[in-house]
């Protein structure tokens, strides 16, 4: 739940939220149910979350049976004399009972139709479950189910959404602390056929929104069999902005893209991507004056900023930057502008380009990225500097940017004034560095520009015009192949 906190206090107990790095493990409430084993009946295995992440964020799929290993079932239980449907997640391994006490009382001090309710637990020969109520379907696998039924997709992520904000509302009422949906594990709970948030990172790429102002209002619960009226008039209540930011959130596609360190990155122009290289990708159209923020400042990944000099470049002292990389970042949807921007005219781009298939290859590129790798050294330098150019070097257009001549230097000098030679840097150990450009897109597959032309006509507008965006002030996006024309 709580991804970047190193302790945290529940129901009087203080537990790490780092695994391996435990103190001491909660104790039990005294009225705490604890089932014999004996009295649970495993059914079928959840294949959701199989192995514990790190504090990095990062998957041990090479546990060789010495990290806890958490695995959900679906189950039966005897508790109080009945037999009732659960869901059971059995820990086994290394620390597994630190781990399952853990998540105990992450849960135990929670009370809401929005988070998975604990109902018991059982315990016996290394063996670790919990138990929580009702039937819990993966969120994944339930939108699996509609996968060819797009307006049952966004019904069900509207709800979702609503969900979510109600879970994290409660949690920071309560805690006043935030989590964001890859900090939980997202179900959907049977009998009521609601969100269930499970405070446990997901490893899924399912985002939730609860920041849109323009969120749908909805009720009731979204069952296995919609009626088609009750999706109908969904539908009809849907505002614009709302399905723009149910697309821009939840059914967009992510797509990292590799650079030339000598390519010039347009932000907010559309390439067809038949890969990960965008220097093998075509543009097909851009935003001819689109507003973009400078780079910010350079950073290591550890979050450490540099020493800002007065002819503006950054210093950092070489000690600290072995082995590392720093970066320079820019993005031009903080508030999804771009992507609605997109949205509200790309039927038009792609009439005029007689693009009739594989739209998920169309990818609008929002962000682009300069690393600066630098590797370890060799030998033993002397202490010295690296110096990084301003980051307004890198702009060569009113929303392009690629590397300039000089982006760093080594230096004995804390001035920078002397500058070392390449023959210089090698003699005194100084490692090489490599520059990397990467940039970060979205796509949406066919299912999505079908609904925008259904949803544009509708309302009024003609799908394949720009008469949307025209409505709603955005900039318009021209075709590349326009402007390349002499």
């Amino acid at each position: 739940m709580f991804s970047h906190s190193q302790k945290f206090t529940v129901a009087g107990e203080t537990f790490s939220n780092v695994i391996k790095n435990y103190a001491a493990a909660p104790s039990l409430p005294s009225d705490f149910r604890m089932i014999p084993m004996g009295d649970l009946d495993l059914r079928h295995h959840i294949r959701v979350n199989e192995l514990r992440m790190d504090e990095w964020g990062v998957v041990d799929a090479q546990s060789d049976g010495r990290a806890c290993v958490r695995r959900m079932h679906s189950a039966k239980a005897i508790i109080a004399g009945r037999k009732s449907r659960v869901t059971a997640a059995i820990y086994q391994g290394n620390d597994a009972e630190e781990e399952w006490r853990q998540d105990i009382a992450k849960h135990m001090s929670l009370r809401h139709p929005n988070i998975v309710q604990i109902c018991g637990a059982a315990s016996s020969n290394g063996i670790h479950a919990t138990l929580f109520n009702d039937d819990l379907i993966p969120l994944g696998e339930f939108l699996s189910r509609y996968e060819d039924f797009h307006f049952t997709t966004v019904y069900i992520y509207a709800h979702c959404n609503h969900d979510f904000l109600e879970a994290r509302s409660y949690v920071y009422s309560a805690f006043q602390r935030l989590f964001d949906p890859m900090d939980c594990t997202k179900w959907i709970r049977h009998s009521t056929g609601r969100l269930c948030a499970e405070l446990i990172p997901a490893n899924d790429s399912l985002w939730l929104d609860w920041q849109s102002p323009e969120s749908p209002v909805v009720s009731g619960k979204y069952s296995l069999s919609t009626d088609a009226e009750t999706l109908r008039a969904f539908i009809d209540s849907l505002t614009l902005k709302q399905y723009y930011n149910i697309c821009a959130w939840n059914l967009r596609q992510y797509r990292h893209l590799d650079l030339a360190a000598s390519q010039t990155m347009p932000l907010g122009a559309v390439f067809l991507c038949l890969g990960n290289l965008l220097e093998d990708s075509v543009e097909i159209a851009f935003l001819p004056s689109t507003e973009t923020p400078l780079l910010g400042d350079w950073m290591t990944f550890e979050g450490s900023t540099g020493e800002v000099m007065p002819d503006g470049w950054t210093r950092f002292q070489s000690g600290d930057i072995f082995n590392n990389t720093l970066y320079l970042c820019s993005t031009i949807d903080p508030d999804r502008h771009t992507r609605h921007t997109w949205l509200s005219q790309a039927n038009h781009i792609f009439r005029r380009l007689h693009i009739r298939s594989n739209f998920e290859d169309y990818v609008v590129i929002y962000g682009i990225y300069f690393d600066l790798d630098i590797s370890q050294t060799i030998g033993d330098p002397p202490g010295g500097f690296l110096f990084l150019s301003l980051p307004e070097d890198f702009r060569n257009g009113p929303s392009t940017f690629w590397w300039p001549a000089c982006p760093a230097y080594w230096s004995l000098d804390p001035s920078g004034v002397d500058r070392l030679s390449p023959e210089e840097v090698t003699r005194l150990g100084f490692p090489p560095f490599e520059l990397i450009t990467t940039a970060d897109g979205y796509s949406w597959d066919a299912s999505v520009y079908e609904g925008l032309c259904q949803l544009h006509e509708t309302k009024g507008f003609d799908p394949y015009s720009q008469d949307v965006a025209r409505y709603f002030g955005h900039l318009l996006y021209q075709l590349s192949s326009e402007c390349d024309a002499p």
